[in-house]
C-alpha cells in the first residue's frame, strides 16, 4: 500500500511495534488530518486576500499556436499586500471538460493603475492603490471540435465588499473559450483597451468608457453580468485512496493564494449577490448603473461609498452568430471625491413678501457664481455675489438660475428654481387703548402693508360681542370680561395667509378688600395687612387701623399697644380706568388682650449660708396664675412667705404671671447666698508675759486674700501684715508700746466668690 503524498512523516508518534496495516494508516491519517485542519484553520484566519479583479484573453498566432494573456489586479493599499502568483497556473480543458494541458506563466512584475479621474472638475482621492500584473505565455492547441477552455483561478476577494456574501472566502475564475472549427476557423478573443476605473465618485455620474477591441473586427455587444467564483480558501487534497476507501481533506493555500492543484473543469458558479444587488444592478446608484450595449459606456450615479464587485461581459458576434463571451471582473471603489461642485438654491419658503426677494446660496465647491434672476425685461438682472437679493418690477413667477463655476466651463453646475413674487402682506393691528368694563366699546383697524384685495378675519374671542368680523375696520365691539384679551387678525392674499395678534386691556371696577395674618393677641400685637383689592390702574390707599393710626402703604404692618377691639377700614381710590373710590371695613377685626404685670421683691437679697432664709413678697397684677422658679431647681405655683436655700451661690428667681387670656409677663430677681466662711477679729489683747492673750491676730475659715494695718492714735503705722496667721505682739521697733487704744484696717476675700471686703475697728492694748 502507498503512503499518502502529504504525510510521509505524520505517524512517527505511533509505536513502531504496530503493524503497517491499512487500519494503521487509516488511524494515523485521521489523527494527522485533525491536527492539520486545526493548524490550517488558524493560519487561514490571519490570511488576507486582496485580489480585486482581472481578465484572460488569447490571440491566434498561426499553426495552432495561441498567445495567452492574463491580467490580474491587486489591492496594494496595505503595507504588506498579498503577493501575485509566481508563477500563475493556467489550466486548459477541451470542449467536453477533459483536462488537456496546463501552463505556468512567469510573474513579469507589476505596475500601478494610474490614479486618473475622468472628470477634470474633481481631485483624485488619496488612499486607494491598485497595481496589476500582465502574464503572457504560448500554447499549441490543435483543431478540436468544441474548442478549448483556458482558466485561471485565484482566492480571494476583499472582506469589505458590500454586494456579495462572504467575500473573503469567494475566489475568482477568469475563463475564456476558444471556439472549435465547427464555429470558426481561427479566432482571437476580444479584450478591454482601457484600465478599469481605480475609483468612482459618490454622487457623481460614473461616465466611464469601458470600450473593448477585437483583432478580427468582430461585432461586440456589452452587458453587465455575474462574475464567477473561483478557488476556495481551502485547497482539496487526496489523503487516502484504496480500492475500498477514499479520504479527502484540504490545506490552506500558500501565500500566492493558488492551490498546488489544477483548476476544476467548467462550468463555474457565479458569485452570490446580496439583495437587492445582482449582476445587472451591482451597486447602489440613482439612477441605476447601466452600460451602453454598443459603446460599452457605463453611466449611473452611485450613492453609497464602499467596494463593489462588478462584472462586464463582451459578447463577440461574427456574421450575426455569437462565437464567444469575454468577462472582466473588477472591484469598483466608490469614494468621496474632493472639490465636488454643486449648485443649489434654497427652496422658497416665504411668500407675499413684496417685490424684493432674498436668495440663499446652498452651493458647495466651485470658484465663483453667476445669478440670473429671470427678469426678462432687464438685461442687468444678474449678480456674481454668493447671497443676493433682487427687486422685481412687478409680481409674477420668475425662473432663477444659479451657476456654480468650476476651473473649467465643463465643471460648472447649474440649478434653477421658480420664485413667486407676490405683493407684500404685512398687516398689523392698530391697538385701541384700554377701557373700563362698564360701557366698553372698542373700535379696531388694520395697519401695516397689504394689497387692496386682501380679505380679513377677526377673532375677538368668546368674551366679545360680536365674536368674529370680516370687516377691515370693525367697530363697536363689546367685551364682558376684564383683564388682557388677545385679539387675532388673519389676512388672506391669494395663497398667502398672515396672522397677527395683539391684546387689549379691560379694567375692572375698583373693589377694596384686604386680609390679614392674625386678628387676636396679647399686647403688644403686630398685625400685617395684605391688600387684595381689585382695580385696573394705579391706586391710592388709605388705611385706618381703629386705634387712631393710619397708613398710605398698600400692604402695611401695624403694632397695637392698647388692649381692646379695633375696626379696620381700607379706602382704594383710582383716577384712571374705572375711576372711583371703594371702601372696605371690618368691624372689631383686631382684638388685643391686656397683659398681666409680674412683680415681687425679696429681703434680703444678699446673705450667708448661716442666714439662708429670705422673705418673698408678690406685687403682680391682673394675673390668673403664677409660676415661681427659685433658681435652685425648685418650681412653685404659689408664693411662700419665706424660702431657705440649702447651698451658697447666685440664685435667679423668675416669676411668670399668666392672665385668663393666656397672656404672660415675667419678673426676675437675683439672690446672693455667701458660702460657709468666717473672719474673727478680737477687740483687745494683753502682752504682759503671762502667756495668755499675748498676741493680737485674726482668725478665719476659707480666707483667700488678707491684709491688716494697725495705727496708733496719732495715725502712725505700727504694723502691716499679709498673712492671717501673723499678729502684733504689742511692740514697735523692738520697744513695748504703751497701754492705749489702736486702730486696725483689714482687707480680705473668701475662696468662694473672691469679692473684696473691708473691716475697720479698734483694739485695746492692756498692760
Amino acid at each position: 500500500m502507498r503512503k499518502p503524498k502529504y504525510f510521509p512523516k505524520l505517524c512517527k508518534f505511533i509505536s513502531l511495534r504496530h503493524s503497517k496495516t491499512p487500519e494503521f494508516w487509516y488511524f494515523c491519517i485521521m489523527r494527522g488530518l485533525s491536527l492539520f485542519l486545526l493548524i490550517f484553520t488558524q493560519v487561514l484566519k490571519g490570511f488576507s486576500h486582496h485580489i480585486v479583479g482581472g481578465e484572460i484573453y488569447y490571440d491566434y498566432a498561426g499553426g495552432g499556436n495561441y498567445n495567452i494573456t492574463l491580467k490580474v489586479y491587486r489591492d496594494c493599499s496595505l503595507a504588506v499586500p498579498v503577493p501575485f502568483d509566481a508563477p500563475a497556473r493556467i489550466t486548459i480543458y477541451d470542449g467536453t471538460g477533459n483536462l488537456y494541458d496546463s501552463l505556468d506563466l512567469t510573474f513579469p512584475g507589476s505596475n500601478l493603475v494610474p490614479a486618473t479621474i475622468n472628470n477634470p472638475c474633481f481631485t483624485a482621492p488619496t488612499g486607494i492603490c491598485v497595481d496589476f500584473a500582465v502574464y503572457t505565455g504560448s500554447v499549441n492547441l490543435p483543431l478540436r471540435t468544441g474548442g478549448y477552455y483556458i482558466i485561471y483561478q485565484r482566492c480571494c476577494r476583499n472582506s469589505s465588499i458590500l454586494n456579495i456574501s462572504n467575500p473573503s472566502n469567494t475566489g475568482d475564475s477568469y475563463v475564456e473559450h476558444i471556439p472549435g472549427p465547427e464555429m470558426v476557423a481561427v479566432n482571437s478573443s476580444p479584450r478591454f483597451i482601457t484600465y478599469p476605473p481605480l475609483f468612482i465618485c459618490d454622487g457623481i455620474d460614473i461616465n466611464f468608457n469601458n470600450t473593448g477591441s477585437d483583432p478580427d473586427g468582430d461585432s461586440l455587444v456589452y452587458e453587465l453580468c455575474d462574475p464567477f467564483t473561483g478557488l476556495d480558501p481551502c485547497c482539496p487534497i487526496l489523503l487516502l485512496s484504496t480500492p475500498n476507501t477514499s479520504i479527502s481533506g484540504c490545506v490552506n493555500p500558500p501565500s500566492s493564494g493558488i492551490c498546488p492543484t489544477l483548476a476544476s473543469p467548467p462550468p463555474y458558479p457565479t458569485v452570490t449577490f446580496v439583495a437587492p444587488y445582482s449582476g445587472s444592478y451591482p451597486l447602489s446608484s440613482n439612477p441605476p448603473i447601466q452600460i451602453n450595449p454598443q459603446t460599452g459606456h457605463i453611466s449611473g450615479t452611485p450613492d453609497i461609498t464602499g467596494q463593489w464587485v462588478v462584472g462586464v461581459c463582451v459578447r463577440e458576434y461574427r456574421h450575426g452568430v455569437l462565437i464567444g463571451t469575454h468577462l472582466r471582473d473588477f472591484q469598483f471603489n466608490v469614494t468621496q471625491c474632493p472639490n465636488l461642485i454643486v449648485s443649489a438654491i434654497q427652496q422658497q419658503i416665504q411668500f407675499c413678501t413684496g417685490l424684493t426677494v432674498n436668495f440663499a446660496n446652498l452651493s458647495s465647491g466651485g470658484i465663483g457664481y453667476t445669478w440670473d434672476f429671470g427678469d426678462n425685461a432687464n438685461l442687468g438682472d444678474t449678480s456674481n455675489l454668493s447671497n443676493v437679493s433682487y427687486t422685481y418690477p412687478d409680481t409674477g413667477t420668475y425662473i432663477v438660475t444659479l451657476i456654480n463655476k468650476g476651473p473649467f466651463p465643463t465643471c460648472n453646475d447649474t440649478s434653477k428654481k421658480s420664485f413667486h413674487v407676490l405683493p407684500l402682506l404685512n398687516p398689523n393691528i392698530l391697538q385701541p387703548g384700554p377701557q373700563c368694563i362698564i360701557g366698553n366699546l372698542f373700535n379696531f383697524s388694520v395697519g401695516g402693508q397689504f394689497p387692496n384685495y386682501t380679505t380679513f378675519n377677526w377673532n375677538f374671542t368668546s368674551a366679545a360681542t360680536p365674536t368674529f368680523s370680516n370687516l377691515q375696520n370693525p367697530t363697536g365691539i363689546h367685551f364682558n370680561q376684564t383683564g388682557t384679551i388677545v385679539v387675532t387678525l388673519t389676512a388672506h392674499e391669494y395663497s398667502c395667509i398672515k396672522s397677527v395678534t395683539d391684546s387689549i386691556i379691560i379694567y375692572p371696577l375698583t373693589s377694596a378688600h384686604f386680609h390679614l395674618d392674625s386678628a387676636k393677641g396679647c399686647s403688644p400685637v403686630k398685625v400685617s395687612f395684605t391688600d387684595s383689592s381689585q382695580f385696573g390702574t394705579g391706586a391710592i390707599f388709605s388705611w385706618n387701623f381703629g386705634d387712631g393710626s393710619t397708613s398710605n402703604l398698600e400692604n402695611p404692618t401695624h403694632i397695637y399697644l392698647d388692649s381692646g377691639h379695633f375696626s379696620v377700614t381700607l379706602a382704594v381710590t383710582t383716577t384712571l380706568g374705572c375711576v372711583g373710590t371703594s371702601t372696605f371695613s371690618a368691624s372689631n377685626l383686631v382684638t388685643v388682650f391686656p397683659g398681666p404685670e409680674a412683680g415681687f421683691y425679696v429681703n434680703p437679697k444678699h446673705t450667708t449660708i448661716y442666714y439662708n432664709t429670705i422673705r418673698i413678697i408678690d406685687t403682680s397684677r391682673n394675673t390668673n396664675s403664677l409660676t415661681l422658679n427659685m433658681g435652685d431647681g425648685t418650681v412653685l405655683n404659689y408664693f411662700p412667705p419665706n424660702y431657705s436655700y440649702e447651698g451658697s451661690g447666685n440664685f435667679q428667681i423668675t416669676e411668670i404671671a399668666l392672665s385668663s387670656n393666656g397672656c404672660s409677663d415675667t419678673a426676675v430677681c437675683t439672690v446672693l447666698i455667701d458660702p460657709d466662711w468666717t473672719l474673727y477679729i478680737p477687740n483687745s489683747f494683753s502682752p504682759n508675759g503671762d502667756e495668755i492673750n499675748e498676741v493680737f491676730r485674726c482668725q478665719g475659715v476659707d480666707i483667700a486674700t488678707f491684709r491688716m494695718v494697725i495705727y496708733d492714735r496719732w495715725g502712725n503705722k505700727i504694723l502691716e501684715a499679709t498673712d492671717i496667721h501673723s499678729g502684733w505682739d504689742g511692740t514697735f521697733h523692738g520697744k513695748q508700746c504703751e497701754q492705749d487704744v489702736y486702730v486696725y484696717k483689714v482687707e480680705y476675700s473668701n475662696s468662694i466668690d473672691y469679692l473684696p471686703k473691708k473691716i475697720t475697728g479698734q483694739i485695746i492694748l492692756i498692760r
